[in-house]
């Protein structure tokens, strides 16, 4: 198995708000006053710092999004809101908890933008994989693996007459239908391979987040702890995905249209040329075990 180490989500998206805020301003703080949303079911609450005003948002600490519906007349004005908007998850937000004021960048967006690059980037360009034991089928010539295994890497055997590790081969890493095998992956071996044989498969398995909220945790490379935090805030800045052709095709004419469109080309371009260079640098320690597949041998006679 490749050296990991686990980061937080909630890490990786202060990182990104960092990042993204070093280009944009920050939005305004406020401060909630004596009524507060002390429960999921309140909708008013007061500012001891700061106004907001209807239509506007508010987000707190923990993500949740709020839209400004209505504002009272009254010298300190009760402000009613529409919770969770975005579908954001409700917390509770006490007296004297700190709101953004129109954030540019929400905490949920944020989320999304990471995760979509741990599912997309990472998986495609630096894949996890895992190494375990396994046994053949009591009946059959088969062994069943995970359902979310995207391809076998490698099979081994420990010979302990010989003293050392051994690729196996004539095997083939097969979808077959529920019905007959629950995960509907299975690894077919050679009628050599025995049930009290233990093989040692290296098998790529997609990226699992452990956990829920900011709280979640995934395991990722080492040199690549910081790839998510970077593909997130390009995304954040042109919107959208920017491929590696298209870094090459940016030409310079239409850097002032750009500019003058509110959009720092120049910028966007430098950003998602991080995104490939530190991928392509974790490249050169995260190498995949040699791939070993079962080659059909042509009938001689």
């Amino acid at each position: 198995m490749p050296t990991t180490t686990t980061v937080s989500l909630g890490d990786l998206v202060e990182e990104t708000l960092d990042s993204l805020y070093r280009s944009a301003e920050r939005p305004t703080q406020l401060v909630v006053g004596s009524d507060a949303l002390d429960n999921d079911s309140d909708t008013q609450f007061t500012l001891s710092l700061g106004s907001v005003n209807i239509t506007d948002r508010v987000e707190g600490p923990a993500g949740e999004l709020m839209l400004v519906t209505a504002k009272s007349a009254d010298a300190t004005p009760v402000y009613t809101v529409s919770r969770a908007y975005q579908n954001t998850t409700k917390a509770d937000q006490a007296t004297g908890t700190v709101f953004l004021k129109n954030p540019p960048f929400t905490r949920s967006q944020v989320t999304r933008w990471i995760q979509r690059g741990v599912s997309s980037l990472m998986n495609a360009e630096l894949p996890h994989w895992e190494t375990a034991e396994y046994t053949r089928h009591a009946d059959f010539q088969y062994i069943e693996l995970p359902a979310d295994t995207l391809q076998v890497l490698r099979v081994r055997y420990f010979g302990l007459l010989e003293g050392r590790f051994s690729d196996v081969g004539g095997w083939e890493f097969q979808e077959v239908p529920t019905s007959l095998v629950t995960s509907g992956l299975v690894l077919r071996v050679s009628a050599v391979i025995t049930v009290d044989d233990d093989l040692i498969v290296d098998v790529q398995r997609p990226y699992a987040w452990t956990g829920s909220g900011e709280a979640a945790t995934v395991p990722l490379p080492v040199a690549a702890q910081d790839i998510p935090v970077l593909f997130a805030s390009a995304y954040g800045q042109s919107r959208r995905e920017i491929s590696r052709g298209e870094l090459d095709k940016i030409e310079e004419w239409n850097q002032d249209q750009a500019i003058r469109a509110g959009v720092n080309l120049r910028m966007i371009r430098d950003m998602w040329g991080e995104v490939y260079r530190r991928v392509d640098e974790a490249k050169k320690i995260h190498r995949l075990p040699k791939t070993r597949p079962f080659n059909k041998m042509p009938k001689v006679w």
